[in-house]
Formats: structure tokens, C-alpha cells, sequence
């Protein structure tokens, strides 16, 4: 059975770190973007599918949105309901 010894406080590296803080901005991203393009929330503001979706800073969602996928959310709601 293999043995882990606990390195203390700083034996997470800081790139796993980022790369894990990463992997949950993209997952919330991508659940952001399937829920401006569903018809069943139509209803809710951007910012409200924002922090639905784990986001708690409307300009870190903002920059991080537009970042990935090359537009505002804004513009792709308007894109996913026109076409």
C-alpha cells in the first residue's frame, strides 16, 4: 500500500493550484454558456446566471467570459437567440 507523507501547508504546488482553480473557472463558464443560450433562462440578467453559476465578482465574470470565448456575454445571448 503506497505511503503519503504530509509536507505541510505549502506541499500543494502553486501550478497544481492554479491549474485546479482554472478547471473550476472553465466548468462555471461553460455552465454559463449553456444557460444564456437555454430558452429556461431567459428570464434571469447575465449577472444573475453569473452568480448561479458560482460567480461571485460580475467584472471577473465579465473579463473571464470575454477572455475565453472571444466575446461580451451580452453579445452571445444575443448571437445563440438569432442565430
Amino acid at each position: 500500500m503506497p505511503r503519503f507523507a504530509y509536507r505541510g501547508p505549502g506541499s500543494i504546488s502553486r501550478s497544481r493550484t492554479t491549474e485546479v482553480s482554472a478547471a473550476i473557472r472553465d466548468a462555471r463558464l461553460d455552465l454559463v454558456l449553456r444557460r444564456l443560450a437555454s430558452q429556461a433562462w431567459d428570464g434571469e440578467s447575465i449577472a444573475s446566471i453569473a452568480r448561479a453559476s458560482g460567480f461571485r465578482d460580475g467584472g471577473v465574470f465579465s473579463r473571464a467570459f470575454r477572455r475565453r470565448y472571444g466575446l461580451s456575454a451580452r453579445a452571445f445571448r444575443h448571437l445563440s437567440r438569432t442565430g
